[in-house]
Parts: C-alpha cells; structure tokens; sequence
C-alpha cells in the first residue's frame, strides 16, 4: 500500500550477510572452452568439405537467378551451420567482416544450435579454407587449426526460411497466407539495403511499410507478403537476416501519416463483405454523433439512421467519443482487423442519436433520463428494425452509490416496457474510476461505484479493462501505444 501520509518510511537493514572472494576474469577469446564431440579429423573435414561442395554448386543457380531478376543487389547466398546435438557452436567465428561475410542469426531448435550467414558470391573459398588448414595443418601446441571452430559444425547446407525465423515456431505463417512479417535487414556502410528493399519490392511482389526503425546494425521494416513470396525474395535480396511476426500494436496504425493510413482502410475495404441483408439488427450508438462518412462507417452506416436529440446540435460527431463507439461496435480491436488477411464479415449496421452538445457549457443542464427517453422514441418511429442501445456516456461521479436515479430510473422502464410494453436490450457503461485516485489502483476497484445510470437494474452495464499494457515477451518486444480507436479520428 502507498503511505499517504507523507512521513518517513521505516527501511529494513541487512547485516552481515556478505562474503568476499578474490575476482577471477571470466575465460575469453582463446581461454573460452567449447563443449565438442569427438571427431576423426580426416572424416568430419571429408564430410563438411563435401556438403560446401554441394552448396558452391547451389550458389551458382542462386546467382544466376539474382541476376536474371535485374536486382541490383548483393549476389550470394545464405547458409546454415548447426551443431551436433547437447554441444556447442563456436557461431562467433561464423563471420569475417573484411570479406562481407555476416553472422544473421543464431538459433536454437531442439537440443541443437543453428546459425546462419549470408556469404556473398565467390566468397565461400573462406570456409573451404578454413577446413582444409583444420585438415592439413597443426597449431604451436600440436591441435588442428580451427579446431574448436570446424568440430563444432555438425552439417553445413543451403538455408531455408525458417532458418531466419527467430520467433517461435508456433508463430510462422501458413503457406500461401498473406502476413505481415517483420523484416530486420543487414547494415553496412557500404549498401543501403533498404533502398534496395524498397526500390526492388514491386519486382519480387512485397507490400513494404512507408516506415522504419533503424539500428547501428540493423533496419527493420514491416513487409506483408506470403510465406512462398519471402522465401524467393530473401535470396533474391540479399538483405535480410532476421524475421519475426509482426506486432500488431494500434502505434503502429497510429503512426503513420494519413496518407498511409488510407492505403490500409482502403484494404480493409476490399475485404467487407457488404451489401448487408435486409432485416440484420442496429446498434444505436447514443452518444456525442457519428461520422458516418468516415469510409470504415460508411458501408454500414447511412445519413438517414443518423439523429440527433436537438436538431440543432447538428448529428455529426464534434468531439470524437461517438465515432470511436461506432468503430468498436462495428469493427471490435480494429488493429487485429487491419493486420488480418481474412474476410471481414459484419453482421449489423449503425444508428446514432446523439445526446450531447457540441460545447461543454458549463450553464446548461439536460434531464438525461428524459433525453435518453426521447432520443430512443426518436429512433424508433422506423419500428421495423431490430435494435440493440448502447451508450457509453454516464455522470463523473459515483454518489449515487447504487441508488436509483431519474436517470438509471427512465433507463429501467425503457428496457422493461414499463410504458410502452416494449422491452429494449440497453447496454451502459460502468464509467470511469477517478483519474485523481488512479494511484490508489487495484484497491480503488473495490471503493469506486459505477456511474450514473449504469446502476439500472435491467440494463446490461459493462466494466472494461484492457490486456495491452501485458506484454508477452515471446512474441512481442515492444510496448503498446496509444488506443486504436484513434483511426476513427479525422
């Protein structure tokens, strides 16, 4: 609990419970020490030798068709080293700078070690001298040259995709699925390869994010393309080295220019299943407006199904709060919609009523309970459709501590029928906790009472809470951002 009091806190003081010992420099370099199989030298540099035969023949197809394509890129060829199985990889003496010869990623499947480097064309010569000195030639101390690094493989082969995958294996996309992966590229002083993502990504059929995030090694990109589409591009590139599921975040909609933006509504679109049938049910959104020209509401919602309880106000939405609801009412968690590749079948259409004016004036008071009366009588007078109310609006305080109020009183007889002998399905909100006791959290979960109406007894009053400030760090390295209803904004 936090002491409000604002007094010193007692500390608690640990006594003699530390021990000294002499420091001793972890082994490095030289010093490390690998755990190795036993190998016949002859034989392990026979069968390596044979299998980067093979692959120097593979390199040649792989070149050849890099430079068919017309890319303009770094020709060569990603490989994979694995270890023996419950024994190390020396994975750090995999890369050799001078010759571009990069260590992309490293790891672990089952009990074994996998890495894999991108090598550019003619530079396998590298490793194939690196065996034939572990072979041929003796050290000072009379051990193979190369040792540690050459017994430490257990195979050498051409790479597959999911050789570059370093997310669980649980998250690799299906075959034949669009997907959005993120792409981490190799950095070099010497290649942009970015641009060359970017300026190649029409040729080799990839959907490339106008935005990027960029390391002193690394830039990562957000690409959307098939599982098939990313294999036959990581070689035709030649600029990846790691991929992973992309974090489908709200910041990452949320940040792009508006631009871009349409260029996923647009998507989005192409995906809804419209027209919808007559006779689906309404969701009657009370609250400050709708923009229903908003393109995302637009093929649900139309100008006649849009009221306002004073005609005045006007029934577009001035303040943001009303549109957002639609979005939610419509959509759900817009970001997994926008990130997904699957249909979007919607099974309702909008009204609005909206119930609250354009101005926070601070002179004016509105009987709420007899305005949601009215602006319900108002949707209703087309009594042929079917209709589920939900309002997300409520007062700012909890003082009616479960009480009955005027207002939470019209909500009652509105859903029972009390009146009119027709019963109304009406969703409220909670409300909010007090953002000045926020600091108070969980306990204020347990002293904060729901809000004015939501304490009618035959509505369906609805708390929220959200998940995405819990991170799960298998597959998500970075923090959610800002809401996704923001995308309603314009």
């Amino acid at each position: 609990m936090v002491n409000e009091s604002g007094g010193r806190l007692p500390h608690i003081f640990i006594k003699d419970t530390a021990t000294a010992d002499r420091y001793t420099r972890p082994p490095r370099g030289r010093d490390a020490k690998y755990k190795l199989p036993y190998r016949n030298r002859r034989d392990h540099a026979k069968h390596l030798l044979g299998q980067l035969g093979n692959i120097e023949d593979e390199e040649i197809s792989f070149v050849s068709n890099q430079k068919e394509a017309g890319l303009d890129v770094s020709h060569g060829i990603y490989i994979s080293f694995e270890s023996e199985a419950n024994f190390d990889l020396k994975f750090t003496s995999l890369e050799f700078q001078p010759s571009g010869i990069e260590l992309c990623s490293i790891r672990n499947v089952g009990n074994k070690t996998v890495a894999t480097v991108f090598v550019p064309e003619g530079k396998l010569s590298y490793f194939w001298n690196k065996i034939v000195q572990y072979r041929d030639n003796d050290t000072s101390t009379g051990k193979p040259r190369n040792k540690d690094l050459i017994e430490s493989i257990s195979a050498i082969r051409v790479a597959v995709l999911e050789a570059l995958w370093i997310d669980d294996v649980e998250l690799f996309p299906e075959a034949n699925s669009n997907f959005w992966w993120e792409v981490w590229l190799r950095r070099s002083e010497k290649e942009d390869y970015e641009d060359h993502v970017r300026e190649h990504a029409d040729k080799v059929n990839l959907r490339v994010s106008g935005e990027a995030i960029r390391f002193l090694d690394r830039t990562i990109l957000l690409i959307r393309a098939t599982r098939e589409q990313i294999a036959s591009s990581i070689f035709l590139l030649g600029a990846i080295a790691e991929l992973r599921s992309a974090k489908e975040t709200a910041d990452f909609f949320t940040g792009m220019d508006k631009i871009e933006q349409q260029h996923w509504i647009d998507e989005a679109l192409q995906r809804l299943k419209t027209p919808l049938p007559d006779g689906v049910p309404n969701i009657c959104i009370l609250d400050s407006g709708v923009t229903e020209k908003h393109p995302l509401l637009e093929p649900v919602a139309d100008a006649a199904d849009m009221h306002a309880y004073n005609p005045a106000w006007g029934t577009d939405d001035r303040i943001g709060h009303g549109t957002q609801m639609a979005g939610l009412a419509i959509y759900g968690d817009l970001t997994e919609v926008l990130a997904s590749a699957d249909p979007i079948e919607i099974t309702h259409r909008l009204e609005s009523v909206k119930v609250i004016p354009n101005s926070n004036n601070q002179n004016e008071r509105f009987p709420y309970g007899a305005v949601t009366r009215e602006s319900i009588n108002r949707v209703e007078v087309d009594s042929g459709k079917k209709r589920v109310y939900t309002m997300a609006v409520s007062t700012t305080d909890g003082r009616d501590r479960g009480k009955p109020s005027s207002w939470s009183a019209a909500v009652d007889a509105l859903t029972s029928g009390y009146d009119d002998e027709q019963r109304r399905l009406v969703i409220l909100s909670a409300g909010n906790t007090d953002s000045q006791l926020r600091h108070s959290f969980p306990d204020s979960n347990f002293t904060d009472a729901i809000h004015d109406p939501g304490q009618a007894w035959n509505a369906l009053t609805v708390g929220a809470f959200t998940e995405k400030v819990l991170l799960n760090s298998a597959s998500q390295k970075t923090p959610v951002s800002r809401d996704f209803t923001q995308n309603f904004e314009q």
